[in-house]
């Protein structure tokens, strides 16, 4: 294989590699709706003592609480094994595979 071109293949491939370790845009995640912290202090009050807002607010968290209650017993906790993966992790796994597909494939053209 001449230089230049080898250079460029190890160009691609240092190229598809640095893409796929870059860190992501970490997304800022809510706290589950059962362990909210104003879910727990609203819970705990007397409801008597909760003005009209603080009850609206509760009633919507006691509902986000039960759908997330049914949607981890319907997916079975965490499992699966993309499940437990946060989603960061994922596309960096995911990034690294197809980059290592794609030097494989170079690598077998330029043979």
């Amino acid at each position: 294989m001449a230089p230049g071109r080898r250079f460029l293949v190890v160009a691609v491939a240092a190229s598809l590699l640095a893409s796929a370790c870059a860190p992501r845009q970490v997304v800022q995640q809510q706290p589950p709706p059962c362990t909210d912290p104003l879910y727990v202090r609203l819970k705990a009050e007397a409801p008597d003592s909760l003005s009209e807002r603080e009850w609206t607010r509760l009633q919507d968290l006691e509902r986000a609480c039960a759908s997330a209650r049914t949607a981890a017993a319907e997916h079975g906790g965490e499992s699966g094994m993309m499940m437990g993966m946060k989603r960061n992790t994922w596309w960096a796994m995911t990034g690294l595979m197809a980059a290592g597909a794609v030097m494989w494939l170079v690598m077998g053209v330029f043979r």
